[in-house]
């Protein structure tokens, strides 16, 4: 009996020590001598400033060809192929888009019937190039393979779906 009076005497002592005095606890300050409150204010009035700067929508801008981040060395190559396949001058290829992607596999996004890819991530390049009023899908890596893709499994954009 004496040791579970020694238990129940020490559990009643912690308790009293965790207890506090009854009065209310001010709020705790920080490093910077602001309590909680005084915080919250100033990251709400800085958030009513930046909100009354933002524009209330996106305003249109004409779609400019994404060029540039494709070497030239394979861009140039990429012309090249595509004017003999089509028998014309490469002056007369233009660049839609040319844009450094990262492929899932080697397929590059161009899987071919009975062919087997390295399954890893792949770095290259998509360049979109076009005469007439055609477009051509050719894919490279960044090792200088290109090649045309004829059957392109990534999404269409909505501007290339043809309406039904």
């Amino acid at each position: 009996m004496r040791l579970s009076a020694a238990i129940a005497l020490i559990s009643l002592t912690a308790l009293a020590g965790c207890a506090g005095n009854g009065e209310p606890v001010e709020a705790e300050k920080s490093d910077a001598g602001f309590d909680r409150e005084q915080e919250l204010e100033r990251r709400m009035e800085v958030r009513r400033e930046l909100g009354n700067k933002l524009p209330a929508q996106v305003p249109d801008e004409p779609r400019v060809p994404i060029v540039g981040e494709v070497p030239d060395s394979i861009l140039s190559a990429a012309k090249e192929d595509l004017a003999a396949k089509l028998d014309v001058a490469a002056e007369s290829i233009g660049v839609r888009e040319a844009a450094s992607v990262v492929w899932n596999d080697g397929s590059l996004g161009c899987p071919r019937p009975g062919q087997v890819y390295t399954q890893a991530l792949e770095p290259g390049y998509r360049i979109i190039l076009e005469h007439g009023d055609r477009q051509y899908d050719y894919r490279a890596t960044e090792r200088g393979y290109f090649f045309l893709c004829e059957l392109p499994t990534l999404p269409r954009r909505p501007e290339n779906l043809q309406k039904q």
